[in-house]
């Protein structure tokens, strides 16, 4: 259970990443009507650097 986790905190980590550089990227050549892309994108700005991906430890 707690390793699904990590891998759910990791990869909701990554897919916001893409999501910001990705949105940042379309912002600047179309119009701006989609104001949920934009909150969306300003929220996660801030929040991606407080998700605190730690290394998982692996027992050997």
């Amino acid at each position: 259970m707690a390793f699904y986790l990590h891998v759910d905190k990791i990869d909701v980590k990554i897919k916001a990443k893409q999501f910001v550089e990705i949105y940042g990227q379309m912002a600047s050549i179309m119009p701006f009507e989609i104001v949920a892309w934009e909150k969306l994108s300003w929220f996660l700005k801030f929040l991606i650097p407080k998700l605190m991906v730690k290394p998982k430890k692996m027992n050997s």
